[in-house]
C-alpha cells in the first residue's frame, strides 16, 4: 500500500509540473521570493489560473510577473519626492548648527 502511494503522489506531482511548465517559480522571479509568494497565494485564492502553489513551489505565469512589476513601479513613482519633502521638513524642524 505504501509503495502505491508513492507512485500515485509521483505521477501527480508530475501532471502538475508538466500542466504548469511555462509558469516560473520563486527562484527565478524577477520580483524575489517573498513578493513572488505573496502573488502567487493572491491569485491563488481569487481562483486566478495564472498561479499555482505545487509542494513547495510557487509558481507565476510570466504575464501576471510582468503585470505586477508595472504595478510596483506605478506605486514607487509617487514615493521619491515625499522623502525629499520629509528630509527638508526634518531640517527646518531640527535645525544643526555647527559648534565652535
Amino acid at each position: 500500500m505504501h509503495t502505491l502511494a508513492k507512485l500515485v503522489a509521483k505521477y501527480v506531482i508530475e501532471g502538475q509540473r508538466d500542466l504548469h511548465a511555462h509558469m516560473k517559480p520563486q527562484s527565478a522571479s524577477p520580483l524575489g521570493p517573498r513578493i513572488h509568494i505573496a502573488l502567487a497565494r493572491r491569485l491563488v485564492a481569487a481562483g486566478d489560473p495564472s498561479a499555482a502553489i505545487v509542494g513547495r513551489s510557487f509558481l507565476v505565469a510570466p504575464e501576471a510577473i510582468a503585470a505586477e512589476l508595472a504595478a510596483i513601479s506605478r506605486r514607487a513613482k509617487g514615493k521619491a519626492p515625499q522623502v525629499r519633502d520629509e528630509l527638508t521638513r526634518l531640517r527646518t524642524k531640527y535645525p544643526l548648527k555647527r559648534a565652535s
